[in-house]
């Protein structure tokens, strides 16, 4: 996971561009409060985030942030932190929620428990531990204690700490599924991606050439990062059980932060003064926009994300895929039939604009009177038509009959 503090107030200034319409079907708000919530985290029902409502409102960074979280079941949002020093980064899994705490003067990790509402220290080193991650009992995190960046991981039901990478060089940002554990690492010059088997206490390399990785995450089989080639960077990723390499997004504006679910990536393309949330089918192969919006992450067929909202407050929102996979393709028959109508193509223009409608129908949007409205267009346009056309076809058989006449 990627600190806060590493994205830059130029990111910052971005996220206050980007704002989602809250008539936007498929999609809902999380959270309302003014201030910002960022960094969020998800596990089943359960989003977590830090939430900066509580610090300073003139302060520009992280001072007295809480890590918050909500119920998407019972639509419950609820505090975890509120000790008034930085609590960022969190993760989740199951009922283990972990985060980055800097309560002691320095960066350590911490935990609660959500079913036995207990918080719980992991970490006291007096060097900084942070960007933590978390799968069943094993939470793993980049650990200054020796100098530079290396990956720690604690075991929760057998209360142990220990090293999983030590190189002297840098090994930063873990993810963690299963037993297998990824960290960009720059021990060979260039930053590459490599992983640790904990069942078998054995460390991978999944890279080797000279290009930019960062941003790596895994489910199942699949690890994904963003890679920077040129000036562009990307999405690629490595399949282990099959030792081949993936690159999955490919194009010429930027595209990073990737997240995975089953088969469906979510990633974030960033723009000039903006920023869109696409997904990717690994099976069918299809990309597809989600809305405006940074930070995505997936579970399940629920995305969260984080964006301004009409006030220009930064906000935490959720979309239902399939929901608003649907409504893209509509979104997109309704653009082909706007197109249609300005070639005055009316009968392809009706056709996609009912079969937009149909969709917008069945979701509840209100886009359902828009194509109405074009039905209705396209009834008067087609009446013009057909009457200029006659109008047409009568003066020339007016001017053949007075030719005859003449002759």
């Amino acid at each position: 996971m990627i600190s806060y503090d590493r994205l830059g107030a130029i990111i910052v200034f971005l996220m206050l561009m980007q704002f989602i319409p809250s008539d936007d079907t498929g999609i809902f708000q999380i959270t309302d409060n003014p201030e910002k919530q960022v960094a969020p985290a998800m596990y089943g029902d359960i989003v977590v985030w830090e939430d900066w409502r509580n610090q300073d409102p003139k302060s520009i960074s992280p001072v007295n942030t809480d890590i918050y979280g909500y119920n998407l079941a019972t639509k419950e949002e609820f505090q975890i932190t509120d000790d008034p020093n930085w609590q960022g980064n969190p993760a989740v899994h199951g009922t283990i929620v972990v985060w980055q705490d800097q309560r002691d003067g320095n960066f350590d990790i911490y935990g609660y428990n959500l079913a036995k509402r207990e918080e719980f220290q992991i970490t006291d080193d007096p060097q900084a531990q942070r960007s933590p991650a978390v799968y069943g009992d094993i939470v793993v995190w980049e650990d200054d204690r020796n100098g530079t960046p290396d990956i720690y991981g604690y075991n929760l039901a057998e209360r142990e700490e220990f090293q999983i990478a030590g190189n002297p060089h840098n090994q930063v940002d873990p993810a963690i599924y299963g037993t297998i554990v990824v960290w960009g690492d720059d021990r060979n010059g260039p930053w590459d991606i490599f992983g640790f088997d904990l069942s078998r206490n054995e460390e991978f390399q999944m890279t080797r050439d000279t290009q930019y990785r960062f941003e790596p995450t895994i489910f199942g089989q699949i690890v994904l990062w963003s890679e920077c080639r040129s000036n562009d960077c990307d999405i690629y990723g490595y399949d282990l059980s099959t030792g081949e390499d993936l690159p999955l997004i490919v194009e010429p504006a930027n595209q990073r932060l990737p997240q995975l679910f089953g088969n469906i990536v979510v990633f974030e393309s960033p723009h000039e003064y903006d920023s869109d949330i696409h997904a990717y089918d690994l099976l069918t192969k299809e990309e597809f926009w989600i809305s405006g919006g940074y930070n995505p992450v997936i579970y399940g067929d629920t995305v969260v994300l984080r964006a301004s909202n009409k006030n220009r407050e930064i906000n935490l929102f959720g979309c239902n895929l399939q929901v608003v996979r649907e409504v893209r393709t509509a979104d997109s028959l309704f653009e082909q039939g706007q197109k249609a109508f300005e070639k005055e193509d009316y009968e392809k223009a009706l056709e996609y604009f009912q079969k937009a409608r149909d969709i917008y129908l069945e979701h509840g949007s209100r886009k359902v009177a828009e194509c109405d409205a074009w039905v209705q267009e396209i009834q008067e346009a087609k009446k013009g038509f057909c009457l200029g056309t006659g109008l047409i076809a009568g003066a020339v058989l007016v001017g053949l009959s007075v030719r005859r006449r003449a002759r």
